[in-house]
């Protein structure tokens, strides 16, 4: 029994020897293997000059100033005043800020006459006119502002605006003449002014907009001004009372009449009348009409058999 005790402890002792070196084995496996000296020169070697390898996956990008010409990197030409770009497209530089590119390929500097400065430009010039100036070939020439008026925040001509109150005619700013019932507006496109609610413009003027009884003013330019109250119809210049027969309610959006009929119940000239629903049908979805159930279908007022 003795030895028994002892030949099992031995085997225990074996066994976590044993697994020690097998948690050692994976480890090793996890490891990354060290590159030999021979694939760093191999690495080295398919790397050009001035160039340097991908930060992510395989392969490599010419420096700053290089370009990729077959399994090498080139140097990129620029001339005076420009800078050499990241981008593998393109030239490969552009011209300083001051500086704008030439047909033959230079970088000519910005001539930016008195009240101008640099800036992107559509027409290439490579620079505007300061606020109160505008371009006029190479030059920025003082815009005449009129009396009663000041500079627009665009560069459209004319570059001024009248002051409220006034109004363009010509090179200069005159008052506007304010007829009854109508107030001063900002609008560009208008007269300078607009009617108080409630009335219309006609021939410069500003006319009452005449509503009849059972109406109401709205806010809409166009149309006559007014709508009808809800339960009234607009019939020309007057609001017509609507009559809703018995089983019928306001309804607004139904045509004409001004009224629609309950569920069950249809309209019949200035009535609802109630729907006969024959055997085997019922009342349909829309509530004023009948269908056949299921397995039969319509003839005339029945319903058969499918």
């Amino acid at each position: 029994m003795k030895m028994l005790i002892q030949l099992n402890t031995r085997l225990r002792h074996l066994a976590g020897i044993a697994g020690v070196f097998l948690l050692m084995a994976i480890l090793v496996a996890m490891m990354p293997f060290a590159p030999s000296a021979a694939q760093k020169q191999e690495a080295n070697r398919t790397i050009p000059a001035n160039a340097k390898a991908n930060d992510y996956g395989r392969g490599w990008t010419c420096d700053r100033g290089y370009r990729v010409a077959g399994a090498e990197c080139s140097a990129i030409t620029k001339p005076d005043n420009a800078y050499f770009t990241v981008s593998p497209y393109g030239s490969g530089w552009k011209c300083l800020r001051g500086y704008l590119l030439t047909g033959d390929g230079a970088c000519r500097e910005v001539q930016v006459p008195e009240h101008g400065f640099l800036a992107y430009s559509v027409n290439g010039s490579g620079w505007a006119c300061a606020r109160g100036y505008r371009q006029e070939e190479a030059s920025c020439v003082l815009v005449p502002v009129p009396e009663n008026a000041h500079l627009t925040t665009h560069s459209a001509s004319p570059d001024w605006r009248c002051n409220r109150t006034f109004r363009k005619e010509g090179d200069g700013c005159v008052p506007i003449e304010l007829p009854d019932n109508a107030y001063f507006s900002d609008s560009s496109w208008s007269h300078g002014w607009a009617c108080e609610r409630g009335f219309r413009e006609r021939e410069n003027l500003c006319v009452a907009i005449a509503v009849p009884a059972n109406g109401y003013l709205t806010s809409s330019s166009s149309g006559d001004g007014w709508a009808c109250e809800r339960g009234f119809q607009k019939t020309r210049a007057a609001c017509r009372e609507i009559k809703v027969p018995l089983n019928g309610y306001l309804d607004t959006y139904s045509y004409r009449r001004g009224w629609s009929c309950l569920r069950g119940f249809a309209a019949r000239r200035d009535m609802c009348e109630a729907i006969q629903v024959p055997l085997n049908a019922h009342i349909s979805i829309s509530g004023n009409g009948w269908d056949c159930d299921e397995l039969f279908r319509k003839r005339g007022a029945r319903c058969v058999a499918s």
